[in-house]
């Protein structure tokens, strides 16, 4: 931002603290780099039925397919995100601009319950992509229905009737619940801090006390008021009267002070595991022993220039304990920390 850009977000943001306006400015940063961080060309598309029994006695062949198809529906679900998440940074920097009270809360909850939903799909295909290689046929069905499931599923009985008449299981129909989904992320170790800020943002979400206050301006002690009509209510001694009107200014920069700081931590976590995901259900020396290279197609940017961290974050930098963004699944501190280039793992 230029030094006049800076200017004019303090003197829109007055209100609120320096660290709210740096965190602001901060979004919109995140906002553009997401947006260029979409793959650039079509991506081919897999079907959502793994078939492998026209192969099944050519082992080289069978790790391929497995592994392309796998690998490319996780492409895809990638790129699906990045634009979530693009669109999600606009609308709450809609709701900044315009100061709405409830949508800073709705988008803020819609982030924090994406990284819940990447979390649960990310460490389903971790646990599958460390299973032995003696069975790597069912190792590698499994990691496709996840990830079949994380793009497909969903709750529309149409749609759902239409995918599974395509060759969609019925377990892939099914969506992730994201009430488990916050309870996998409440019970790791690196998320649990974010995970714990979900009942607050439900509040406003749910219309629960929190928000049937974003439009009281507050509570005076008085033994009498005047309606809007004109007429006068009188109390034998004072006590509390509300007061309501709209905007209330002070309730905008409260909630602009408590959702920015927690939308940023949401988003940054969410690049965080985006770049962490497995290539695909096979780890690279099995892919080599089986097939004599590291295999695949080439799609949506070079392989020699993975997705990088940097792209999608613009500099920021993960934390000692977030998982490192090259898809070890250690964490940053104990992988990439030193390192001069923290990229994504390339799809093969």
């Amino acid at each position: 931002m230029t030094n006049m850009d800076v200017a004019e977000e303090k003197t829109k943001f007055d209100d609120v603290t320096d660290a709210t306006r740096s965190s602001i400015a901060r979004i919109r940063e995140m906002e553009a780099s997401w947006t260029r961080s979409l793959p650039k060309t079509p991506l081919p598309e897999f079907g959502v039925k793994l078939s492998v029994e026209d192969i099944k006695d050519n082992r080289p062949r069978l790790v391929k397919r497995i592994h392309q198809a796998c690998s490319m529906h996780l492409e895809h679900f990638r790129a699906t995100n990045a634009a979530k998440v693009a669109y999600l940074l606009r609308g709450y920097l809609c709701m900044v601009d315009t100061r709405n009270i409830y949508g800073l809360y709705y988008f803020s909850r819609a982030m924090l319950e994406l990284l819940a939903f990447l979390h649960e799909v990310r460490s389903r295909v971790v646990a599958v992509a460390t299973k032995a290689e003696s069975n790597f046929i069912g190792n590698g069905q499994e990691f496709f229905s996840i990830v079949v499931r994380a793009r497909y599923a969903t709750s529309n009985p149409d749609l759902s009737t239409k995918l599974k008449a395509a060759g969609l299981s019925s377990e892939s129909a099914k969506p992730f619940n994201i009430t488990n989904c916050m309870k996998g992320l409440a019970a790791s170790d690196i998320y649990s801090a974010l995970a714990v800020r979900y009942d607050e943002l439900c509040d406003f979400v749910h219309h629960n006390a929190p928000s049937h206050a974003a439009g009281s301006v507050g509570i005076i002690e008085a033994a009498g008021v005047v309606n809007s009509a004109g007429g006068a209510i009188l109390t034998s001694k004072a006590g509390p009267i509300a007061i309501y009107d709209f905007p209330v200014l002070t309730k905008e920069a409260d909630a602009l002070n408590a959702t920015v700081p927690l939308f940023l931590s949401f988003a940054e976590a969410v690049a965080v595991l985006q770049n962490s995901f497995p290539e695909g259900p096979y780890p690279v020396a099995f892919l080599v022993r089986e097939t004599g290279n590291r295999f695949g197609m080439q799609v949506g940017h070079n392989p020699s220039q993975p997705w990088s961290f940097a792209t999608l974050t613009d500099g920021y930098q993960p934390r000692y304990n977030d998982l490192c963004p090259c898809g070890s699944t250690a964490k940053y501190k104990q992988c990439c920390l030193n390192k001069r280039h923290i990229g994504a793992t390339n799809l093969l």
